[in-house]
């Protein structure tokens, strides 16, 4: 995981680079593939905005030349879409999560005043206990 790690700017590099080259009808897709690389290795949308800007550097698109800068832009934005699909899964997850909790935290309180008025409904009721594991010997009658 080290490698695939240390390996992706040079693969975004030249991701970008074609994309790039094919002019303004040029397919997002490695751009994606880039961003889904990003997410398995476990980089952030911080870690993908260094690449990119180091990768600007690298193929010295300072300057918007043949739309170059808005095109990498581009790029960037669709690059970026994976990672931010997991902070969304992850967000969904939790809220879901929550809602799960507080059914339970209710359901518990339910049901532990339920169990207090089924003790109360009898004088003599006591809760009920499971059998003991132990199990008692008891004398063989002749």
């Amino acid at each position: 995981m080290a490698h695939q790690r240390s390996a992706l700017p040079q693969r975004y590099i030249a991701a970008l680079r074609a994309h790039l080259k094919r002019g303004p009808s040029g397919s997002l897709r490695s751009a994606r593939r880039s961003g889904r690389h990003a997410v398995t290795v476990g980089l952030e949308t911080l870690d993908l905005a260094r690449i990119h800007e180091r990768a600007l550097g690298t193929l010295e698109v300072r300057k918007n030349r043949n739309g170059h800068l808005e095109r990498a832009e581009q790029f960037f934005t669709e690059a970026i879409i994976p990672i931010i699909e997991t902070h969304r899964a992850a967000r969904q997850g939790k809220i879901d999560l929550d809602r799960l909790n507080e059914t339970l935290t209710r359901r518990t309180a339910e049901l532990a005043a339920t169990n207090l008025q089924l003790q109360g409904a009898s004088p003599g009721a006591r809760a009920w206990k499971p059998p003991s594991r132990k199990a008692k010997s008891t004398p063989l009658a002749s």
